[in-house]
């Protein structure tokens, strides 16, 4: 019989969603409250909205599931995945292309939990270049995709990467500054260019201060991403030195915002991808809210994008400061 503060050892995370595709669990069901752990379902319990309506009205997003009921949630959502990206091109446009970007999303945080899960990993990656097709016939839906996801419950640390992918390619498919497959190839890489983030402890993903060991992961993370995928997708060395140095904007960025006269910019000589994949991160961070800050507003976002271009980039910088305001107003528009 396990203590009280062991049970979390033979526990997964999970989000409402994902519990919300079990209709019967084959062991228990937990919630966290005040750091304890408390049963909520016994084995064998049928899930509905009764047994579970209390919690689901207090807008408790994490539930605790044994590891049996954990691989049934991963396989629903593996299959939804392909079958899906099947589906993107029949019927309703708007709904297929709704319906495999909350799934992906799903899957991408699967995929954090399970790092090593080469099988998903790959399914990700395979279908990632059918819903860019998809979205290049249907670029007017991408602010309504944007809006989706963030509004969606699960945490911001997944949204990220599927956010600031979906602006990216929004951007360049309007700018038509890299042809498809170079844009697609940009979304993937951008998609997964956070995995490393899963070294960070869930503990720590709404801390304004980390410790010394939270802050190494943080720092790390683009690194970890690139020993994670690395021999595991066909990237080439370039691609992966791409996803590497996606923060290389990180300590200009602070300056700007501390209106420091002198911001660095000796590392700033990555090429234009690596440029496209950092700002449309930076954008897209800067516009979220985290628990630790508010949002920046459009005014600010382009000051320090302008900032950041003009040396290097001056026709691209132009392009993509005038597009910020119109992405997002688009994304404030959708419906």
């Amino acid at each position: 019989m396990l203590l009280p503060h062991q049970i979390g050892l033979k526990l997964t995370p999970i989000s409402k969603s994902q519990l919300s595709r079990i209709q019967k669990i084959q062991g228990e069901l937990f919630i966290k409250n005040d750091n304890l752990f408390e049963r909520i379902a016994t084995a064998n319990t049928v899930l509905d909205s009764k047994n579970l309506e209390k919690y689901i009205q207090n807008d408790l997003n994490e539930f605790f599931i044994e590891s049996k009921d954990y691989d049934f949630i991963k396989d629903v959502f593996f299959r939804d995945l392909q079958e899906t990206t099947r589906k993107l091109s029949v019927g309703d446009a708007k709904e297929r292309g709704r319906d495999y970007v909350l799934i992906l999303l799903e899957n991408l945080s699967l995929l954090y939990h399970e790092h090593f899960d080469q099988q998903l990993l790959s399914l990700i990656y395979q279908t990632t270049p059918s819903y860019c097709s998809y979205l290049l016939h249907n670029k007017n839906l991408i602010p309504y995709f944007y809006k989706k996801i963030d509004r969606s419950q699960m945490h911001f640390i997944y949204k990220q990467p599927v956010l600031s992918s979906l602006f990216l390619l929004s951007f360049l498919f309007e700018s038509l500054i890299l042809n498809h497959k170079e844009s697609q190839d940009l979304f993937i890489l951008s998609l997964i260019k956070d995995l490393g983030m899963c070294f960070l402890p869930k503990s720590a993903w709404g801390k304004r201060n980390l410790d010394k060991f939270e802050q190494e992961a943080l720092n790390l993370h683009a690194i970890n991403s690139v020993q994670l995928l690395k021999d595991r997708l066909p990237l080439q060395l370039s691609a992966l030195n791409l996803i590497e140095n996606h923060h290389f904007y990180n300590d200009a960025v602070r300056d700007i915002l501390t209106d420091q006269k002198e911001y660095l910019q000796n590392n700033l000589s990555q090429g234009i991808e690596t440029s496209f994949i950092a700002l449309s991160d930076l954008i897209v961070a800067m516009k979220s809210l985290r628990p630790y800050r508010s949002s920046y507003s459009n005014d600010i976002i382009i000051k320090v994008v302008s900032r950041l271009m003009r040396d290097q980039y001056k026709i691209e910088e132009l392009a993509l400061t005038r597009y910020i305001q119109h992405f997002f107003q688009k994304v404030q528009d959708a419906e």
